[in-house]
């Protein structure tokens, strides 16, 4: 319903304006006292959660005889890969592919070398990208854009979209002519953990070259963080999606669906402040910093797609 949507957004706020995850307590206790929503007790709010397996996690372990769970965001938010090539269009057959239509480096980082200027977009609250992020429960209009970097750059939210592709040209005949590009210079069978050739291999296997660092950072990698850790985050990504290459992924309409559309209400909370701040909702029934940007001349734009 639509007011579980609405809570599931405010709480995804909630969370990303304290870093992502808070201790269910905490949580509990922000939504009563400072957002306005009765929530009978935890175990009320746990249950609501548990319908949004695509927006929250719940870690769950014993401390001194008692359950203590923690909740963290995550999402499963991807940019349109038929969007972000050199038209800057997308054809799906009912103009709604449910993926963002915008830049992803600005999306990542905010590293986009285009500029204002650019072709691929930078505005979160477009009419487009306003209902993806909503059919996300995420709220751009109350969000701000660095805590979706936060979230969006986290390992487990990273998908193929989001992820940088590599070098085909370079991992087929050694050499890539664009001065320009934008894919990982790396061996592909190192990083999908199949190359035969270990330290012979004619490709690199380090991330340390300038070039990819900076394409790593256009990704939202932190860059200050030691090579081999970075290494591990892609490795462990790239061993699980081998079969194609990861920025060939074209995109699919989507009817914004979502497993809470399938909830069934048990209870209704009150507010403590006026339904136009936060609607009363529902309750299921149990179950189980960035480096500044960079700039590039127009000669540049039309030479490189996002």
């Amino acid at each position: 319903m639509a007011g579980n949507k609405d809570l599931a957004r405010l709480i995804n706020m909630v969370l990303l304006k304290q870093g992502g995850q808070l201790n269910i307590d905490q949580l509990h206790q922000d939504l009563t006292k400072n957002q306005g929503v009765q929530i009978p007790n935890v175990q009320s709010l746990l249950i609501f959660l548990e319908t949004f397996p695509r927006n929250f996690v719940i870690n769950t372990v014993r401390h001194r005889r008692k359950n203590v769970s923690n909740v963290r965001v995550i999402s499963d938010i991807e940019t349109c890969a038929e969007h972000c090539k050199k038209q800057g269009s997308c054809r799906s057959q009912n103009g709604e592919c449910g993926r963002l239509h915008i830049c992803k480096f600005f999306l990542l980082s905010g590293r986009c070398h285009f500029g204002p200027g650019c072709a691929f977009g930078h505005d979160f609250t477009s009419q487009h990208n306003f209902k993806v992020f909503m059919s996300h429960m995420l709220d751009p209009g109350s969000i701000e854009a660095e805590y979706f970097r936060d979230l969006l750059c986290q390992n487990e939210c990273r998908n193929a979209t989001t992820m940088p592709d590599t070098c085909k040209f370079y991992n087929t005949s050694k050499t890539c002519s664009n001065k320009r590009c934008r894919s990982l210079h790396i061996c592909r069978h190192f990083l999908e953990g199949t190359c035969k050739f270990g330290s012979d291999c004619r490709r690199n296997h380090s991330l340390e070259e300038p070039t990819v660092m900076d394409i790593l950072e256009d990704y939202g990698f932190d860059v200050n963080r030691h090579p081999e850790v970075i290494l591990e985050d892609l490795q462990n990504f790239y061993k699980n999606n081998t079969s194609t290459n990861i920025g060939s992924s074209q995109p699919q309409p989507d009817g914004f669906s979502s497993d809470s559309d399938r909830e069934q209400e048990v209870y209704t909370p009150t507010l403590c402040q006026p339904p136009s701040a936060v609607p009363a909702v529902p309750v299921p029934r149990p179950r189980t910093k960035r480096s500044p940007p960079k700039t590039r001349t127009d000669e540049e734009k039309t030479e490189e797609g996002c």
